[in-house]
């Protein structure tokens, strides 16, 4: 059985092993150049978590205020956080820049069980 390969449609079976591969490259190079397919590396993409303190957080929101042309690219480039993240911090900017100097080291707002209980131990 003499065929062209270009004359073959895609349910096409091909009748040696050296056809099927040769089929398989063909079909998978144009399914790649039609959808743009990368390959990537799954470890190289993403990016190692970050922890930011409150401190860090607060610092975010006064760099911004002294310089509201910054971009928050460049920021998040300087924090090596996601650009949404720094957006995030911004809107929230009041919550940040109240906080107190006793919590800035801390990594999380834990909110009590018991406030009332709290609040009198700590007088």
């Amino acid at each position: 059985m003499n065929t062209n390969m270009s004359d073959l449609s895609p349910v096409y079976v091909a009748s040696n092993c050296e056809e099927q591969v040769s089929l398989l490259s063909k079909t998978e190079s144009s399914f790649k150049k039609h959808f743009h397919v990368t390959e990537k590396n799954p470890s190289e993409s993403k990016k190692p978590r970050v922890t930011l303190t409150i401190a860090m957080k607060k610092e975010i929101c006064r760099k911004k205020a002294e310089n509201p042309y910054l971009k928050n690219i460049e920021i998040a480039a300087e924090y090596k956080i996601g650009e949404s993240t720094v957006s995030e911090i911004l809107k929230a900017k009041d919550r940040w820049l109240a906080v107190d100097e006793s919590q800035a080291n801390a990594k999380r707002e834990r909110k009590s069980y018991f406030p009332i209980i709290e609040e009198s131990v700590a007088m």
